[in-house]
């Protein structure tokens, strides 16, 4: 009787011994290996931006917070630091506005401008092709400065004042069109000099 219990004893010391041993070698053994495109994703770290890309999106910045270039879309690209603009905008005056302000952003070395104008491509608001009419009049070799008083309302611009001839008036109505004008409404009327005889001083101009 004593040796059967002895003997369950040691089978039962037995069983829970290699059930013991078992359940050690299940947890020393060593991890699954993980799926290669899992330790990829896992080995992939963010790449830092380059200067370039870097000088490309201060550029974009810079020209959508601009007055006079927000309204255009400007496709912007760097390659060591020479910038390339493209896009399309609706006078001379804005091109090279837009090659101005970019030109002023650090870290551009030079600027190859392949904006295209294409006047009436893009409605401005009123106070801007206001403003960029009155710079075109200034800019202007025929139109007194601050002779021409300008209006806009709904994209067609109103010239009112007076001019010495009729070649500022043309001129004044041509620099409206430039700067991005739908229609122009010419109101000026022609004030000849004190001399008659004296003329423009532009006609002898080659």
């Amino acid at each position: 009787m004593n040796r059967c219990i002895s003997a369950g004893v040691c089978s039962l010391l037995g069983g829970i011994l290699l059930a013991q041993t078992s359940l050690w070698a299940q947890t020393a053994s060593p991890p699954h290996p993980m799926p290669p495109a899992q330790q990829a994703g896992m080995s992939q770290v963010p790449s830092e931006k380059t200067s370039d890309q870097l000088l490309a999106e201060a550029l974009q910045l810079t020209l959508r917070h601009d007055p006079y270039t927000f309204p255009y879309q400007i496709s912007v690209s760097v390659a060591q630091g020479v910038v390339t603009l493209q896009g399309v905008v609706e006078s001379e005056f804005s091109k090279k506005r837009v090659e101005w302000t970019a030109s002023r952003v650090e870290g551009v070395k030079s600027i190859r401008n392949l904006l295209q104008v294409q006047p009436g491509a893009v409605t401005k608001p009123d106070w801007l092709l206001k403003e960029d009419v009155e710079r075109e009049l200034i800019w202007s070799p025929l139109v007194p400065a601050r002779a021409v008083c300008v209006q806009v309302a709904d994209g067609v611009v109103y010239l009112r004042g007076e001019v010495p001839d009729l070649d500022a008036v043309y001129s004044a109505i041509s620099n409206a069109y430039q700067a991005g004008a739908k229609k122009v409404r010419s109101y000026l009327t022609v004030k000849p000099h004190v001399n008659r005889n004296l003329g423009s001083p532009w006609r002898s101009l080659p």
